[in-house]
Order: structure tokens, then C-alpha cells, then sequence
């Protein structure tokens, strides 16, 4: 079903080039002082507002502690204080990932009342690094379905088409991020829980060399499930606005653009023990094994009763 309700403009001031800028160049332009974190902040929270409303993908809102947090820092700012590589930065965050003072649920209502108590190493990073987390999103029930519904927060729409899925196990990040509500998320993914809802949002999105981020969840996931900062903008591709997706451009009548990743972005991530393990090796000069060939049986000369040519 085409989205026929007239877009909502969202009021951006001198804020438009935003949904064409990249996480990078957002906390550049906080740091330069051109835009106040708390005005950047509020940006975010207003389109995420707006858009949520259709994709229903948030499913805890930190705006309180987001505007405390953004003010501080512009603040700082003022007294000449140099601030972490991020600082003032609005991110989103999966649902799984612990957030001191909200729930971990993984869509399991029984888990709504478990508060946690401190942050994921990810999200700690992120912080550390200056990001300020405005939302939770949503994600399918224990993250093992390529959507994202469960009995506790419903189902997060795509926000092309909000009748189709966003995918999973990551589609509220992506269906944020797409829709321009989100300039950086932090996702994970085993089995195609960045790639899938990546693909089915139209951004990019990659999973990282085994070892390289592991995630570190307390919850009780399969070990070697990897958690990466799952999409933030840069090199945007443009779509005519007539071929935007269901979510209204909070530009109106300027290009929508769809967001691509950048790994450029540096944060303080937990050092991951099997990279450790493998520098050290390289340090002592250990070899990896030498690989087998993959010996592949001889080509049939015959098949069907048919001579192959």
C-alpha cells in the first residue's frame, strides 16, 4: 500500500544538510561549534517521533537523558573543553544490548520488569566515546527470526512499504536508520540479523570477521555471535523524492537519502581475546596450518543416459 498522507516537514532550521551527513561529519560539526549537540539531539528525537508513529521500531525513548546529557556537553564546549571523538552524537541501540536503567527483553515479556544495572561493553564504548543513545528498537523474539515481532512490543513495519517486514534481527536499527531517524545504530549479528533487515530497509550493512567484535551478551546467546555498530551515514545514495519510501522525508521536497555505513568511526571497543590470541601468535612468528585443497570428484562423462558435450 502506497503511503498517500502528506509528508510531515519536520522543523530543521539550519539543520537540512543532516539527513545527508554522516556520523563523522555530525560530531565534527559539534565539535567546530557549528551546531549545538542539544540542537542536533532534538532533530533526531523529532523525526524519530514522527516516524515512529508508522514503523513502530523504538521501544524504550532515552530523550530525557539525551537532552541532559547533549546540554552538558555544549556546555563543555563553551568552557573550551576538548570532548571524545563522538561527543554529542544521537545513537540508537538494539534492544538486547544492556542499558543501565532499562530492560534487556529479547521480546520476552517475562523479562519486561529486569532493569539492568550496567551497560553493555558496546554500548559503554559508545559512550565513552561521547555517542548519546536516544532509543532502544525493537527486534524479533530471542533474535532468531528474520523480522522483527513478539508479543511484547508488536511488529516494526519497513518503512518503504509498512506493510512488508523491515527484517531482523536488527529491523528496528534498520528501519530507523533509513528512515533518516538515527544517524547511528548499534546492531549484532550470527545469521544475517545485520545483513537481512539491511538489505530489506535498501541500506548497508556488513557482519565482521569472526573474533573481530564478539559479543559480549549476558543473556545466554551462542557464543560467537558478533555485535557491530550496525549503520551510519556516509556517501549517501539519492532517490528522487517521488520514489521516497512510506516514512515522510523530514526535507520536504529535497532528496531522500538512504544511508551507507562507515567503519571509520573509532571507538574504544573491547579488545576481542581471539584477535588478541592471533597478534600474539604473529609476534612469535607462528604459522596458521597450511589449508587443504578441496578435492572435487571427476566430472561425470555421462548424465541421463546422455552424453555430455
Amino acid at each position: 500500500m502506497a503511503f498517500t498522507e502528506a509528508p510531515v516537514a519536520v522543523p530543521v532550521s539550519r539543520l537540512f544538510p543532516l539527513q545527508d551527513m554522516s556520523a563523522r561529519e555530525i560530531a565534527a560539526r559539534i565539535a567546530a561549534r557549528d551546531i549545538p549537540a542539544a540542537e542536533i539531539v532534538e532533530h533526531f528525537i523529532a523525526r524519530l517521533k514522527t516516524v515512529n508513529n508508522r514503523l513502530n521500531a523504538v521501544t524504550v525513548e532515552l530523550f530525557d537523558s539525551a537532552r541532559k546529557t547533549a546540554a552538558k556537553f555544549d556546555e563543555a564546549l563553551l568552557r573550551g573543553e576538548k570532548l571524545a571523538p563522538l561527543a554529542g552524537l544521537p545513537v540508537t541501540v538494539k534492544e538486547c544490548f544492556d542499558l543501565a536503567g532499562t530492560a534487556s527483553t529479547f521480546g520476552l515479556p517475562s523479562r519486561r520488569d529486569v532493569i539492568e544495572t550496567a551497560d553493555d561493553p558496546y554500548v559503554a564504548a559508545l559512550r565513552a566515546a561521547g555517542a548519546i543513545p536516544i532509543a532502544k528498537t525493537n527486534v524479533p523474539q530471542l533474535l532468531i527470526f528474520t523480522e522483527s515481532d513478539n508479543p511484547l512490543y508488536g511488529r516494526t513495519n519497513n518503512p518503504w512499504n509498512v506493510e512488508r517486514s523491515c527484517g531482523g534481527s536488527s529491523g528496528g536499527e534498520a528501519a530507523l536508520i533509513a528512515a533518516g531517524a538515527s544517524p547511528l545504530g548499534l546492531g549484532n549479528d550470527i545469521g544475517g540479523s545485520l545483513r537481512v533487515p539491511a538489505a530489506f530497509c535498501g541500506i548497508t550493512s556488513i557482519r565482521p570477521t569472526a573474533g573481530r567484535t564478539p559479543d559480549r551478551c549476558g543473556h545466554g546467546l551462542p557464543i560467537g555471535q558478533q555485535a557491530i555498530i550496525s549503520a551510519s551515514r556516509t556517501s549517501p545514495w539519492r532517490y528522487a523524492s517521488s520514489n521516497a519510501p512510506a516514512i515522510p522525508s523530514s526535507n520536504q521536497g529535497r532528496n531522500w537519502a538512504i544511508r551507507q555505513p562507515s567503519t571509520s568511526v573509532d571507538c574504544a571497543l573491547p579488545p576481542s581475546p581471539m584477535t588478541a590470541n592471533f597478534r600474539s601468535r604473529r609476534r612469535r612468528g607462528a604459522r596458521s596450518p597450511k589449508r587443504r585443497r578441496c578435492s572435487l570428484p571427476p566430472e561425470r562423462k555421462e548424465s541421463s543416459g546422455a552424453s555430455r558435450r
